[in-house]
């Protein structure tokens, strides 16, 4: 026998043995649900629950380790009170049962037991955290209440309990911790016999829970026929006077029952009715593969326009999703496709991105345009070669005539897609055309293939891209960017290693004369700057660049303290440099408060700052920032001041207030500077 760690349930070594016990059950152990369920009943009713769930994850798990049988007895019993009925047997007295489920504290410590979802350390036997949680419904573990006896009684579908706990007062309208009533859970687990008796009690079905979900949502998502044919029965308007009524048949669309959804369809729900998105019922259908269901909405409205179903966003999403089948039912029916209309892609790219190789066959035997392109300039085989692990697909296209030369809006070519997505694989499906005409064709702002793997870390791409013929490693983008430049502001280590032993020029330096060093520090990616400094053709670690900035400058503008302390070992530093404008290192530390950086300064500087501009507050998040100055290369905060040139940089030029005060302006000083507090609004 094994007994996993989560369930404490006793497993059997082989299911002939559990088949045997099965067949003879009856024969051996006559009284066996009656039995288990009596203790299961006792055991949830002993003192040690009385004081309810408990407050801290260390208590649960004490608890745990001191009542081994509550998981399972929490979690079976009223399946074993249930089966005892079912079996003709006399159940347990229902005063036992009646009166653990009135006791508040004993039903918390039950539901706790039953809710509860341990997150296991390395040791499979022991777990550091817990928390409750069911069918994406989670539960606080400081709540007063997490749900009701009657919460209990209906999903273990006992009706005789839960109409004895109605008597006594408990309201069948009453929610749990999640704001769900006894009918909601009662519809989830389709409990038919409690949902009739909730229903003759007068149980609300349009009572939401925090989620917004109203019970009836669970059945039709489901497929459970007859619990929906029971709440429309009870309430005929009920489907009329539901808030998000047209919605549920988007709920049935995606749950896939043909039935349920035909008896919505019969109440008078609209098969065009949008969603929040603006999707239909039918869009859902394809999306989810129930071929069924998108031959009935289309049956059900001959005369429908397409556009008003969604015919050409449904092939693109059923494309998407790799359901050829769907695919080829909606070309017959009319669908376009090469349309556009969903997410600004064809079903084709939709296909491609995705690696549905099916769909994408179902599209080429049709005849679909290969080179359409989006608004962006990108072709299905575009999206093929940013895909993951799409190279199947890649392969398709190319041997039905793809241009393996296309670019998009910004000059953008496959190979470059295929890098910018660490796809290498991509990358070698697309060198086995033999129309390529160059792989290292750099876009619009000069960046290349191996400039965006570089940037973005991805190592097996560059080393795909380093193997290739006409691969050049100096080549620099429009700000004078090489692919050194972008991986010493990267954070792998090995990509900077593998550019420096395939000799790329450590000492190149951009159109702000900064180098990778530079680049390194304001990144703070002080591992880059120990690879960087076992090269034996450093000219000059310190040099500034163009504002008289160092990577001393640079690091400790950002408070980069592990860059400082890195920079601060390496030979020819200087502290006591000053900038264009008058600035030490130590001076612009302190006036940007950065006290840690300062202090490892004080220990290497006698100067100390005399300015008098108050210090100002960085951004410490990509989403506060606005824009980053192109002096110090600091981050400037959303509603902060900065001065903007419109010429300079493509007419991306900004200067903080900071370096504005000492002196710093626009690259050409005949042009005119303009403060503002967004980027790209005038003030």
């Amino acid at each position: 026998m094994k007994t996993p760690a989560y369930l404490l349930v006793t497993r059997l070594v082989h299911y002939t043995t559990q088949e045997f016990f099965q067949c003879n059950r009856s024969t051996w152990f006559p009284n066996a649900n009656y039995d288990i369920g009596s203790i299961c009943v006792a055991y949830l009713s002993c003192d040690i629950f009385k004081s309810g769930h408990c407050q801290t994850v260390e208590d649960f798990i004490s608890r745990r380790e001191h009542c081994p049988f509550g998981t399972y007895a929490a979690a079976f019993w009223g399946t074993h009170i249930r089966e005892c009925e079912a079996d003709g047997e006399q159940p347990q007295s229902e005063e036992a049962i009646i009166t653990l489920l009135l006791d508040t504290p004993k039903v918390n410590s039950c539901m706790q037991f039953m809710l509860s979802i341990p997150q296991y350390s390395d040791d499979d036997d022991q777990y550091n955290s817990v928390h409750m949680e069911s069918e994406g419904y989670k539960y606080s573990l400081s709540t007063a209440q997490i749900a009701t006896g009657l919460h209990l009684a209906a999903y273990f579908e006992l009706p005789d309990v839960a109409q004895k706990l109605i008597s006594f007062g408990s309201s069948v309208d009453c929610v749990d911790a999640a704001e769900r009533t006894p009918l909601s859970w009662a519809m989830e687990h389709n409990r038919l016999d409690s949902i009739t008796l909730l229903l003759s009690h007068g149980a609300d079905p349009n009572i939401k829970d925090s989620e917004g979900i109203a019970p009836l949502v669970f059945p039709i998502y489901q497929g459970c026929e007859r619990a929906v044919q029971l709440l429309i029965e009870e309430n005929s308007d009920l489907l009329s006077s539901f808030e998000n009524g047209q919605l549920l048949l988007h709920v049935s669309a995606r749950g896939g029952s043909e039935k349920v959804t035909r008896l919505l369809l019969e109440q008078g729900i609209s098969a065009h009715s949008k969603d929040h998105e603006g999707h239909t019922p039918l869009f859902h259908a394809a999306r989810c593969d129930h071929l069924n269901l998108v031959q009935l909405f289309l049956d059900w409205d001959l005369d429908a326009n397409p556009q008003d179903i969604e015919l050409d966003a449904s092939i693109s999403v059923a494309a998407e999703f790799g359901n050829e089948a769907i695919v080829q039912f909606l070309l017959d029916k009319g669908a376009d496709p090469n349309n556009l209309y969903y997410g600004d892609r064809t079903p084709l790219m939709w296909a491609s991105v995705e690696g549905q190789t099916s769909a994408i066959q179902v599209l080429l035997k049709w005849g679909v345009e290969l080179e359409t392109k989006n608004s962006k300039g990108q072709t299905a085989l575009s999206f093929a070669a940013m895909g993951w692990s799409t190279e199947k697909a890649i392969q398709l296209l190319l041997e039905n005539g793809a241009d393996v030369n296309s670019e998009d809006n910004d000059g953008r070519s496959m190979f470059f897609h295929a890098a910018s997505e660490d796809e290498h694989t991509n990358l070698i499906a697309l060198f086995t055309s033999t129309k390529i005409r160059n792989i290292h064709q750099p876009d619009r702002y000069g960046r290349t293939p191996l400039h965006v793997a570089a940037t973005r870390g991805h190592l097996q791409p560059i080393l795909t891209l380093l193997n290739t013929d006409g691969v050049e490693l100096e080549i620099k983008d429009y700000r004078g960017h090489t692919a050194l430049h972008c991986a010493a502001a990267c954070p792998r280590i090995q990509v900077v290693q593998l550019l420096l032993e395939n000799g790329a020029d450590i000492n190149s330096e951009d159109n702000d004369g900064r180098s990778v060093f530079s680049h390194a520090a304001s990144e703070n990616r002080y591992t880059n700057l120990t690879a960087l400094f076992t090269s034996t053709k450093i000219r000059n670690i310190h040099r500034p660049d163009r504002y008289g900035r160092t990577p001393l400058h640079i690091a400790a503008t950002h408070g980069h303290l592990q860059s400082v302390l890195t920079l601060l070992k390496s030979d020819g530093v200087d502290c006591e440099a000053q900038d264009k404008f008058g600035r030490t290192v130590l001076s612009d530390a302190t006036l940007r408060k950065r006290f840690d950086v300062v202090k490892i300064l004080d220990t290497f500087s006698e100067t100390s700052s005399q300015m008098t501009v108050d210090s100002v507050v960085q951004a410490t998040s990509l989403e506060d920032v606005n824009v980053c100055c192109d002096v110090c290369t600091v981050y400037v905060l959303k509603g902060k001041a900065f001065s903007h040139c419109a010429t300079c940089h493509g007419g991306d030029f900004d200067i903080c207030e900071v370096c504005y005060h000492v002196g710093a302006r626009c690259l050409d000083r005949s042009h005119l500077m303009e403060l503002r507090h967004e980027k790209g609004l005038a003030p």
